[in-house]
């Protein structure tokens, strides 16, 4: 194996094995497909519109067309119910939601079907986590 070969394998190496490392100690590593109530209240607005514009706006971003005049947007479902489109968001309270989770297009049409293939955005209750009947 050739001087340069080496070099190159070296610095491969060093390279993976830093993409590789974990959060240093005491620093908890941020899922970009998760929020919770920690985050949410962090950010002071009583309605989760504002607060995933803040924090995760490429949750609502368009994914393209669904037709020659809809744009596509990732659904909202509230504790497994259908609510609709993101602006639905803006009727919910913070301080009533344990979690929202972001589900991208495949996943989200693996889970819920066609209807949900530009992604959903689940928001769980505190009621619904401390009775996940």
């Amino acid at each position: 194996m050739s001087l340069r070969n080496r070099g190159f394998l070296v610095v491969f190496a060093t390279l993976l094995m830093s993409a590789c490392a974990t959060a240093p100690a005491g620093q908890a590593r941020t899922d970009r497909d998760v929020l919770t109530a920690e985050e949410m209240q962090k950010v002071g607005n009583s309605d989760l519109l504002h607060v995933v514009q803040a924090l995760r706006p490429r949750w609502l971003s368009t994914r393209g067309r669904d037709s020659i005049n809809a744009q596509g947007y990732p659904m909202v479902y509230l504790d497994g119910v259908q609510l609709g489109t993101p602006e639905t968001l803006e009727s919910l309270n913070v301080n009533t939601v344990a979690e929202i989770r972001y589900f991208d297009g495949p996943t989200a049409m693996g889970r819920w079907g066609i209807c949900c293939g530009h992604g959903v955005i689940y928001v769980t209750t505190l009621a619904r986590s401390a009775n996940p009947t």
